[in-house]
């Protein structure tokens, strides 16, 4: 299960690290206005909720690995392309496929370690994961 808690840690490590980015270079390059920047918060809850809801119902039917290697795919090049915006739509843009990327990796994640964990220990594992 260790690999499990690394993956979760590093995601959410890299995930702090590009906000905090995200939205230093939305006002030092930008210079956006609170009104954005709380709009800019606001989309990324709003769409990994959605994408969560969904893929959700297709972690039975798609590999859990396959997901989270696509997730972890989209985030390499996402936080790539971020230090090379030009405009605040394109800000807004990776910002939105980083949330959708976001959605696509929690969820088949917390299935995955429940399909590997014994029904005694799932609790306990669960509850490190959300750690």
């Amino acid at each position: 299960m260790f690999p499990f808690y690394v993956l979760a840690f590093l995601n959410a490590f890299g995930t702090g690290i590009n906000m905090v980015a995200l939205i230093l270079l939305s006002i030092d390059k930008f210079h956006i206005t609170s009104f954005f920047l709380g709009l800019l918060g606001a989309i990324g809850p709003f769409l990994y909720t959605i994408v969560a809801l969904i893929i959700g119902k297709l972690c039975d039917k798609i590999s859990q690995k396959k997901l989270i290697l696509i997730s972890c795919s989209l985030n390499a090049i996402i936080s790539i392309l971020i230090i090379r915006t030009n405009s605040l739509i394109q800000i807004f843009l990776l910002s939105s496929l980083y949330s959708i990327a976001m959605g696509i990796f929690w969820t088949p994640l917390i299935s995955w370690i429940s399909h590997k964990s014994e029904p005694k220990k799932l609790i306990k594992r669960v509850g490190k994961y959300n750690l």
